[in-house]
């Protein structure tokens, strides 16, 4: 069948039907959280009747421009195994060799910043996205089991009603006089940004960040090694036989960041992404003033750039926004974009897809068994909230930290470690039906929150007060074994029970991890501030200061838990962030503080006794 044929086909109701327009789900948006829902209904509910109402006409173009090409573990396990997408992601995709930052002075050769990033190939995989491939490929799998797709609709509005059935009023493109009117027992809003329910409930949340970007795509591969010289072999060799342009490369300053991420149609995406308070969005409102800034800023990626003529622009100021529910006993909810966006500096979008699908899918089926309860929505609820607030820390207030590579390098050890534990675990499992495991996960990213507000404070105000320090240096996790160790049991399969000692072990290792970066800290800060602290022992890490005048009242010295051995967890850190000058200067403050404590514990000579 050809497309254009296929195409016809499906506009006019190819597909699972409805009875006279009525289904079990109506989906409002055919972008990725629409699809990917539309296939996990199906998978999992495949009697239910579900409908997409889509906007743009389908097919998209091949290699459309859509932002959110880069996947991490969870979002990755979601596409992979929770919709049966792992043989077609290694078909069609580019894998993804992790996340890497370039941090230190922008005026600097790449070579000689601080890199953070894998050395070796990950074994839990993730991948580069050419999102309209990805669409494309999704509308016909979903055509194939019995999803009805109808492109290049419009929705005008929706009459939501708790004791009967929704009303979805549609028109198609070019047929604006000529309203369609389907009827469904659930409503999903997947409209991305438009954000039909949030806007029309009054549901929007502040995130409390700040932020804008401007994005676009160049042909064929853009890799930053070439900027390096091939006489530089260390620099070279230190990822072994693999190629940092499979990362996901972001190129850190004060303020913003730059992603570079190659796609598998053979495009490069490019994008700028700030803090709209330090470098606003209108420096960089066209392709034209974006190359100008990057001139300013990063002139070597500039020069990379020099002479890739775009092949689109956009732009978006303010970006980042939540909403104060996702989920309704009336049988709605709201998913992906629609519900929240935070910030894409940590790829984690088709993570919150994949919580919101996922939560949605549950709810419906709970439904369709007749167990809707409104207890399970407010769990539900709290749920979302609490890891959209968990996220939204890690970038509130934080983009000048971005020009201190020794801040960066422990944000970075914490929040993938935190990230790993409290966002991405779970995704691996199959506990989200089981309420009493909720209550209990929540309760412990609870806890674990109030810890991330104090580390990102004590982050924050460490750049702030200190300069940015610059070496060659290259820092991979891998000595930081609690961190490891999470990303390694991500894929191990656990009992409720299993996973709730995961994450209290985990939350274990985070308190010691807090109390390690704050005596760091006072060190940065200078011997006058650490000479105030009574001997370093354990503390309560959820008050953790710099500002020694704050210590009393917030209780630092008053831990309510067991004291524990922070030799191991120092001794990790160090090895993970320090260069190799500050290694040099830590190992010989540690010989001098032996020599003078075994001096002073030397018996007194005769003649000193007289």
């Amino acid at each position: 069948m050809s497309e254009s044929h296929r195409a016809d086909r499906h506009v006019d109701h190819y597909g699972h039907h409805g009875q006279d327009n009525q289904y079990d789900v109506i989906i409002c948006g055919g972008g990725l959280a629409g699809q990917t829902l539309a296939r996990q209904l199906r998978r999992t509910l495949p009697s239910a009747s579900v409908l997409i109402l889509e906007k743009q006409t389908l097919p998209l173009p091949i290699a459309c421009h859509k932002v959110g090409e880069s996947t991490v573990e969870g979002g990755t396990y979601y596409l992979a195994n929770t919709l049966g997408l792992a043989d077609y992601l290694r078909r069609s995709h580019l894998p993804k060799y992790g996340l890497r930052f370039f941090l230190g002075d922008p005026e600097s050769p790449i070579d000689q910043r601080v890199e953070q990033g894998a050395g070796d190939w990950l074994p839990i995989p993730a991948y580069q996205l050419d999102r309209g491939i990805l669409e494309n490929d999704l509308w016909q799998m979903n055509l194939d089991l019995g999803v009805e797709i109808r492109s290049g609709c419009v929705v005008d509005d929706i009459a939501l009603d708790g004791d009967a059935l929704h009303e979805v009023t549609y028109h198609r493109c070019g047929e604006r006089g000529e309203s369609r009117v389907v009827r469904g027992r659930w409503v999903v809003d997947a409209s991305g940004r438009r954000r039909l329910l949030q806007c029309k409930l009054g549901l929007q949340r502040d995130c409390g960040h700040q932020a804008s970007a401007c994005w676009w795509r160049i042909p064929g591969e853009l890799d930053l090694s070439s900027a390096v010289s091939a006489d530089n072999r260390e620099w070279h060799g230190r990822v072994g036989p693999y190629r940092r342009w499979l990362s996901t490369n972001h190129i850190m300053g004060e303020g913003y960041w730059v992603w570079l991420i190659p796609l598998s149609s053979g495009h490069t995406s490019v994008g700028i992404v700030s803090d709209e308070r330090v470098h606003p969005l209108r420096e960089r409102s066209s392709h034209q003033a974006a190359m100008a800034w990057l001139s300013r800023h990063q002139p070597q990626l500039a020069e990379l750039l020099r002479d890739a003529e775009p092949l689109d622009f956009k732009a978006l100021k303010d970006y980042a926004y939540l909403s104060t529910q996702a989920f309704s006993e009336d049988r709605w909810s709201l998913v992906g974009e629609a519900a929240a966006f935070i910030d894409p500096l940590y790829s984690t979008g088709t993570d919150f897809i994949a919580w919101t699908n996922s939560l949605t899918t549950q709810l419906i089926a709970a439904d369709l068994r007749g167990e809707h309860s409104r207890g399970r929505v407010r769990i539900y609820n709290q749920l979302f909230s609490q890891l959209t607030d968990f996220v939204a820390v890690y970038f509130q207030d934080m983009y000048r930290a971005f020009a201190s590579p020794q801040v960066m390098l422990r944000k970075l050890v914490w929040d993938t470690g935190t990230y790993w534990l409290a966002l991405a675990a779970p995704l691996f499992q199959d506990h989200l039906d089981d309420l009493f495991f909720v209550r209990a996960y929540i309760d412990r990213v609870s806890r674990l929150q109030r810890l991330n507000r104090r580390v990102q404070a004590l982050l924050r105000e460490w750049a702030a007060e200190t300069e940015p320090e610059q070496w060659p240096g290259f820092h991979p996790l891998n000595p930081m074994r609690f961190v490891i160790d999470l990303y390694l049991s991500l894929e191990v399969e656990k009992t409720p029970t299993e996973m709730l000692a995961h994450l209290d072990a985990g939350l274990d290792r985070c308190e010691e991890l807090a109390q390690v970066l704050v005596f760091d800290g006072l060190r940065a800060f200078g011997a006058s501030a650490l000479a105030r602290l009574p001997e370093p022992g354990w503390d309560d890490a959820w008050a953790i200061e710099l500002d020694p005048d704050r210590w009393q009242r917030e209780g630092l010295f008053t831990s309510l838990s067991p004291a524990r051995d922070l030799t191991a967890m120092t001794a990790e850190l160090e090895s993970t962030v320090l260069s190799d000058a500050d290694k040099r200067k830590r190992l010989a403050a540690v010989k001098q503080a032996l020599r003078a404590r075994l001096t002073a514990s030397r018996p007194r000579s005769a003649a000193s006794l007289r």
